[in-house]
C-alpha cells in the first residue's frame, strides 16, 4: 500500500506492459511497469489482490522455451512528463482487483483482474470510461 501512495504525485516518463506467450499463443498482459527516471513500478493485479514492487533494473523480456515474457513499450506521447494526480482501487465483492490511475494531462490507464466469476482475465485500458467501469466495480480512491 505504501507504494501507491508514493505514485500520487510521481512524473512518469514510460510505461510498459509484460505480456504472457504460451505455445506461441497471447495469454495476456500479466504485470505493468511505470517509470518515474529512478525506479520501475512493477504493479500485478490479481482477484483480490494488487501487489507492487520496485526495482531499479529495466524489465526484460525473458524466453523460456515454449514461455515468453514479453516486455512492450505502450507509446502515447502523452505519457513523458505526465503526472499522477490519483489513484483509485478496482473493487469487486469488497476485494481489489486492480488499480486506476490518473494523470494531470487528463488521460487514464486501468488495470484490473475480472476476477473468477467473470473469466479470471487481467484487463489493461487505457482512456477506460471510469463511469461505466464504476458501474460494473467499484472505484475506490487509494487517499480518501
Amino acid at each position: 500500500m505504501e507504494h501507491i501512495k508514493k505514485l500520487i504525485g510521481t512524473h512518469i516518463r514510460e510505461i510498459f506492459l509484460q505480456q504472457y506467450f504460451c505455445n506461441n499463443s497471447h495469454i495476456g498482459i500479466i504485470q505493468i511497469f511505470l517509470y518515474d527516471n529512478s525506479l520501475y513500478y512493477g504493479i500485478i493485479c490479481s482477484e483480490g489482490n494488487v501487489m507492487i514492487h520496485t526495482t531499479e533494473d529495466c524489465p526484460e523480456s525473458i524466453c523460456d522455451n515454449d514461455c515468453k515474457y514479453l516486455i512492450e513499450r505502450l507509446n502515447k506521447d502523452w505519457i513523458n512528463g505526465c503526472t499522477i494526480t490519483s489513484i483509485s482501487f478496482v473493487c469487486s465483492h469488497e476485494w481489489r482487483n486492480g488499480i486506476a490511475i490518473f494523470f494531470d494531462n487528463g488521460h487514464n490507464i486501468v488495470f484490473y483482474n475480472t476476477g473468477y466469476e467473470d473469466g479470471d482475465e487481467d484487463i489493461f485500458e487505457v482512456d477506460a470510461d471510469i463511469q461505466e467501469l464504476d458501474e460494473k466495480y467499484k472505484l475506490v480512491d487509494v487517499l480518501p
